[in-house]
């Protein structure tokens, strides 16, 4: 892989593996908690495993090494996964733009005065229409 991003769309794929792992995290977290809980918060609320499973694999070719299913990561996996990734999409953005490089995602950032939890939503908001695409 490369050290920096190429263009916009090698950056937002990267983004979108982020937010991949977030919601496998919280996905796995949840499934853990609904196992050991009686009192289920999201009672009522009904996603089935086959959405489950898009959302979470729409950016799995992101990943070098695809975790087969018998071997699930551990949560403190997951956590360093995610600190992985956050690291190496901010030093590629760091020399992306070092190079010259617009990543769009940046400039809507700053334009709208965005929130790391906006362009996470923003994020989620892109990826049926990225599922549509792969």
């Amino acid at each position: 892989m490369s050290d920096y991003f190429k263009n916009s769309i090698d950056h937002i794929m990267a983004e979108l593996g982020l937010i991949e792992l977030k919601l496998d995290s919280k996905l796995r977290s949840i499934q853990r908690d609904d196992r050991t809980s009686t009192n289920n918060q999201i009672q009522g609320l009904y996603v089935s495993e086959k959405e489950i499973d898009s959302i979470v694999n729409i950016a799995s070719y992101m990943k070098e090494e695809k975790v087969s299913s018998s071997q699930e990561p551990e949560p403190v996996q997951l956590v360093d996964s995610l600190v992985q990734l956050k690291n190496s999409i901010s030093a590629k953005k760091k020399e992306s733009l070092r190079r010259g490089i617009t990543l769009k995602l940046g400039i809507l950032e700053e334009l709208f005065q965005l929130s790391a939890f906006d362009i996470d939503v923003l994020l989620l908001c892109l990826l049926p229409e990225i599922n549509l695409m792969i």
